[in-house]
């Protein structure tokens, strides 16, 4: 594992704004993809990305796991202060580049159910190391 740093940077169609949020984790690659462990808001999180796929996991006072399969359907399951529920989610597109120090992860999909919204979420995680 070598140290790295994760940004966020998120825009929904219902804010043009886009939100950002920084922290430090740790990379590595995997047999398909790349792995990445950080914390974010005092939780624990995670990720692991590879062609297609990516499935996030953060533990803690915002706990949810959900997987994004690009061009299918799939679920978020979240719980907060006791009550669970799962979230439809479409994933529309996910594409990952690496490239001198830097790993690019690009995700956009859709929301369903009562806050149905389309979301776009690019990664971006720089590492001084070579993987």
């Amino acid at each position: 594992m070598i140290a790295c740093t994760v940004r966020f940077l998120t825009r929904t169609a219902h804010s043009p704004q886009t939100q950002t949020q920084t922290s430090e984790g740790f990379l590595e690659r995997t047999e398909s993809g790349y792995a990445v462990s950080y914390r974010i808001l005092g939780d624990e999180a995670c990720f692991v990305v590879s062609r297609g796929e990516l499935f996030m996991e953060r533990k803690g006072e915002f706990p949810l796991k959900a997987q994004f399969l690009s061009g299918r359907d799939s679920l978020i399951f979240t719980a907060y202060q006791g009550a669970t529920g799962e979230i439809p989610v479409h994933t529309d597109g996910l594409r990952i580049s690496e490239r001198g120090g830097r790993l690019a992860i690009s995700l956009d999909y859709r929301i369903g159910g009562t806050y149905a919204e389309h979301i776009r979420l690019k990664i971006f995680i720089t590492f001084s190391e070579v993987l």
